[in-house]
């Protein structure tokens, strides 16, 4: 929530009418603020009240109502620097959205100038600051310039979203079954999805600890924990993944440095959205497999590295988070209840 709108829930607290209840609604943002600050408006009375009895007696008094309301509606990641790969399309231009919605700054990053700077015009456009670096990261040159550039524009780096994977060389045929997979599909494959993760944590690090800690938010796969046929080599990678995660975590914890990653399901977004929601039976036995009942979106992943990336969450280090829509949490074998109903039962 922006400062305006944090302006007006103090003027409508403190006027002695109440304007924030009444019909007489001036113009959209009052309006806004019926429906998103009214909850904080209501918080900050309770606590006021709780003050006044306090101050008749007490000689200090809990947080004041205007640093609660405060405390409501600060950004979460205010003037943090985050680096965000794979970042033109997709998962991650949504991730580079939210961040810059919550206040970061941020890079945006991959190899297509075009579709870069079309995220970075977005983001700036809703009011964030973002300045894409454009970046080859399947080599340890690569991720060097990376962090150079953004060190040279920003000052530093406190955020770190690996979330580059080459997905499109996949799609195209890269990964194949074990005995069809040439070695330098694999090698490919393995360069993007975890050497390029090793390397710019590797350099990332030492700019967290002089900036007194920092986040890095892994994106990995359901493919690291469940075989997906033909995808030997990206399978590969994201398990590797998963366990750099929990080893950054507990090697870093002493510098402030957190460590975390989500396990993504099945989500649609760009091309792939469209091939698979204009096949209906895949829907329908896509829908039918996850709680959710629904398929995942790209915000559903930028939420939850949001949740991850935040410094409210200091406490969560080491975790790879499922987002999938419960489809983990459900066995695939089928349904025997009624079989086992018909066990005799003990006397």
């Amino acid at each position: 929530m922006n400062n305006k709108i944090l302006i007006a829930v103090d003027n409508c607290f403190l006027s002695p009418t109440n304007p924030i209840a009444t019909a007489d609604q001036r113009d959209l943002e009052a309006l806004a603020i019926k429906v998103v600050a009214m909850p904080i408006v209501q918080q900050a009375k309770l606590q006021l009240k709780s003050d006044r009895r306090l101050s008749r007696g007490a000689t200090s008094i809990t947080k004041t109502t205007r640093e609660i309301m405060r405390e409501k509606t600060a950004m979460q990641l205010k003037d943090k620097i985050v680096i965000v790969t794979g970042s033109t399309k997709g998962i991650g231009a949504k991730i580079a959205s939210v961040f810059a919605a919550e206040g970061a700054r941020v890079v945006v990053t991959g190899r297509s100038t075009d579709a870069g700077s079309k995220v970075v015009a977005q983001i700036r456009a809703a009011g964030g600051e973002a300045e894409f670096i454009a970046a080859d990261i399947g080599s340890e040159d690569g991720v060097r310039q990376l962090l150079g550039a953004t060190i040279a524009r920003f000052g530093g780096v406190d955020i770190l979203v690996n979330n580059a994977a080459a997905v499109e060389y996949i799609g195209q045929g890269g990964d194949k079954r074990v005995t069809e997979l040439d070695t330098k599909d694999f090698d490919y494959i393995m360069k993007v999805g975890l050497y390029a993760p090793f390397w710019l944590c590797k350099h990332a690090i030492p700019e967290m600890q002089k900036r007194g800690g920092g986040a890095i938010v892994n994106i990995s796969s359901l493919a690291s924990t469940h075989g997906l046929p033909g995808t030997p080599a990206y399978s590969c990678s994201k398990a590797a993944l998963n366990g750099l995660t929990r080893q950054i975590a507990v090697d870093y914890a002493k510098d402030n440095i957190r460590s975390n990653c989500i396990v993504v399901g099945f989500i649609l977004s760009g091309d792939v959205a469209d091939l698979f929601k204009g096949n209906a039976a895949f829907s329908e036995a896509l829908n039918g497999a996850l709680l959710s009942r629904r398929s995942g979106e790209t915000g559903d992943i930028a939420n939850a590295a949001l949740f991850l990336a935040a410094e409210q969450n200091l406490y969560v280090n080491g975790v790879c988070l499922p987002v999938d829509g419960g489809i983990q949490a459900r066995s695939t074998l089928p349904d025997f209840s009624a079989l086992l109903g018909q066990l005799p039962r003990n006397q």
